[in-house]
């Protein structure tokens, strides 16, 4: 039995438009995604919203597919359940439920050239598949 795939992607690209709390301009953030989504569409081709982005300090983003750049953020110790619990709900869709739609995320980001958390990327491909990319 195969495993299901689970892209990674680890990207040096600043993460400041993912955090529109942050950003003076709507516009610019949502040109800085288009871009970005782009960039990572040269390696996996069907990668888009909602996705899962990790940062180095502790902190979490899942894209909303539906209005960019809203979505879902916070810290990871605030989840209340383990990461790799919360990112398999995202990949099956449980967490990704918009205007009645479920949308499983695409890929997990971490916005860090070096594995964030190794951890969870062990516990996860025990029943992943796990492909990894480097963005620049």
């Amino acid at each position: 039995m195969s495993k299901e795939l689970l892209y990674v992607v680890n990207t040096n690209i600043d993460s400041l438009f993912t955090n529109p709390f942050i950003n003076d301009s709507l516009t610019s953030s949502f040109e800085d995604h288009a871009r970005f989504v782009l960039k990572v569409q040269e390696q996996i081709p069907n990668f888009n919203s909602p996705y899962l982005a990790l940062f180095s300090k502790g902190g979490y983003f899942v894209s909303d597919n539906i209005r960019y750049p809203g979505g879902d953020w916070g810290g990871i110790g605030t989840l209340g359940k383990p990461l790799e619990d919360y990112i398999e709900e995202l990949i099956i869709g449980d967490e990704t439920i918009w205007n009645g739609r479920v949308t499983p995320i695409t890929a997990v980001v971490e916005f860090s050239p070096m594995e964030l958390y190794p951890r969870v990327m062990e516990q996860l491909g025990k029943k992943y598949d796990i492909k990894r990319f480097l963005v620049n």
